[in-house]
């Protein structure tokens, strides 16, 4: 094999361990972008609701954890980092304003979603959602 040959099969060999890393990194990165900006936090007392708001955004590739009580979420929400926080107003153990203002004031910068529900009964579908308002 020639100089010339051999300085060609390294300069290939190098462009695919190159290639080979790039690749690798590019892909770690994708995982902790997606680890990190796709997981959501769901802070709903209503279990229909909950189950509802975690299938749609499960489907659409978001992780989400969800919890049903106020001050559970305050400790996830203090515990991990979360792309954004959907949080329900009225909740038992501390209410949605209070978790709010106990998050701002501990994190930097956060994006919440507020909901506010209004259900009304009917006999042939039940509970709906009459309006659901996003703050």
């Amino acid at each position: 094999m020639s100089f010339e040959d051999s300085e060609k099969a390294a300069r290939v060999t190098l462009q695919q361990h190159y290639n080979f890393v790039m690749n690798q990194a590019v892909s770690i990165t994708y995982d902790l972008w997606h680890i990190i900006f796709m997981k959501i936090l769901l802070i709903e007392d209503n279990q229909r609701t909950q189950e509802w708001v975690t299938q749609g955004l499960s489907e659409a590739g978001y992780v989400i954890d969800a919890v049903s009580d106020g001050r559970d979420g305050l400790y996830l929400a203090l515990k991990d980092d979360y792309a954004l926080i959907i949080l329900d107003i009225m909740l038992p153990g501390m209410d949605g304003w209070q978790i709010l203002q106990t998050l701002r004031t501990a994190k930097q910068t956060l994006l919440f979603a507020l909901l506010q529900g209004i259900l009304s009964m009917t006999e042939s579908e039940g509970w709906t959602v009459e309006q659901m308002i996003i703050w």
